[in-house]
């Protein structure tokens, strides 16, 4: 790859910074957007080919049963390895005592939506294979009421993109039960499963977290070996095992959640409706926040792997912000107006946005950037493939000869210096 600059290398850590993981961005210095239509990380676990093929989605709906339980057994193996992690790293703290999970989440609340999210899974029909039954990090409780009061107590601390508990509702409804309240879908069964994830992202968002932070690190990550070489990507380990220690699930880069991440992202590809106007928030770090201002100031090229989780107005976005732990970085708010699937009560989402910078400035503490949709050349993978994989220059020398057949078809039709006088 070479040396891809000192920004880049640094900016590779926004990966793993859950605090900006909706608003993690391609562009910028040392990091080009290469075009490719589908996220990286779906491109890799599909092993190339097209997104429907793979997912089997249409709008908001699974049409094959067996991928849909391979990606729900997936994604109940890597929540019971990350209770499990949670519960051998953090243990369970003396009442009061705030342990803050991945530098954004209360223990509690983590947990608490990780199992709402096992408890989901199970209840539409996707039992937790044997060895990762619901609630790994925790002990089982055998009474029933108990269990109830703990379902309805994690449903009030669940909040949304960075909002912790009622703390971080900064006045715009004062817990996640009311945001969702009003959700009466049906996420039963294997064709609900793309609906499912995607409600459980944003109603449990540290697991939305976890799967967009796996799909962000793909795309900062993504080393495509030559293809001479037959070589799949390795594993990018992050930290070193040690005997005795929690492993953290997802300290290599092995694609635990991209299956889950490909279905959401390819069913809201499908699903996606009228244009309106989005907006959506999070928290920039500083080598994040100088590359927005350069791209902004240049009104550059943008774009947004994954899905936006945006809202309905600027006033929305700016609540989402919360009140974050100090260290998280400086909050940002984007606005587009692109076609978006509106679902899950309140929300709404874009896959993949790609388009341009037009502004971005600052006003009372909060960065503000506006972005015009650049909308994918309609195609598949296998064409983008093709020009990715076309020899250096033979996209400049066939726009050559396009403007040079243009300008003899013009000359042609030209009338001639010489021709005789009416």
């Amino acid at each position: 790859m070479g040396c891809l600059g000192s920004r880049f290398d640094k900016r590779k850590d926004a990966a793993t910074n859950l605090h900006g993981v909706n608003i993690a961005f391609v562009g910028g210095e040392g990091h080009a957007n290469d075009l490719c239509p589908v996220d990286k990380v779906t491109y890799k676990y599909g092993d190339g080919k097209e997104m429907s093929e793979v997912f089997k989605t249409a709008a908001q709906a699974c049409e094959d049963e067996a991928i849909a339980k391979r990606i729900a057994e997936e994604t109940h193996a890597i929540l019971a390895k990350e209770l499990a992690f949670l519960k051998d790293k953090h243990g369970d703290p003396a009442d009061g005592k705030k342990e803050l999970v991945r530098g954004k989440y209360d223990l509690k609340d983590a947990k608490a939506h990780l199992d709402n999210v096992v408890k989901a899974l199970t209840d539409a029909g996707f039992a937790a294979p044997a060895g990762g039954e619901a609630g790994a990090g925790d002990e089982k409780k055998d009474d029933g009421a108990a269990e109830e009061k703990k379902d309805e107590a994690a449903e009030m601390e669940g909040g949304e993109d960075g909002m912790e508990g009622a703390d971080g509702m900064a006045g715009m409804m004062e817990t996640a039960k009311d945001l969702y309240a009003g959700d009466d879908a049906d996420y039963s069964g294997f064709a609900n499963l793309p609906k499912l994830l995607l409600a459980q992202c944003v109603k449990n968002p540290y697991f939305g977290d976890l799967v967009k932070m796996q799909v962000i690190r793909w795309e900062f990550e993504y080393v495509e070996v030559a293809a001479l070489l037959g070589v799949s990507m390795p594993k990018i380990p992050l930290d070193v095992p040690v005997p005795g220690k929690a492993v953290d699930p997802f300290a290599a880069l092995d694609g635990s959640l991209a299956g889950a991440a490909g279905m959401i992202g390819a069913s809201i590809d499908a699903s996606e409706g009228d244009a309106k106007d989005v907006w959506w928030s999070g928290h920039a770090g500083e080598d994040d926040l100088e590359a927005l201002k350069e791209i902004g100031a240049a009104h550059g090229p943008i774009l947004f792997p994954g899905w936006i989780s945006g809202w309905n107005t600027e006033e929305e976005a700016k609540a989402a912000l919360g009140d974050p732990e100090a260290g998280a970085g400086t909050p940002v708010i984007f606005k587009v107006n692109a076609k978006c699937l509106s679902a899950v009560v309140c929300r709404n989402f874009i896959q993949r946005l790609n388009g341009k910078l037009d502004s971005f400035e600052e006003k009372d503490g909060v960065w503000h950037g506006v972005v015009t949709e650049v909308p994918f050349e309609a195609g598949t993978l296998a064409d983008w493939q093709k020009k990715k994989d076309a020899p250096a220059g033979a996209a400049d020398e066939k726009k050559d000869e396009g403007e040079k057949k243009d300008e003899g078809e013009k000359k042609d039709d030209a009338p001639a210096d010489d021709a005789p006088a009416e």
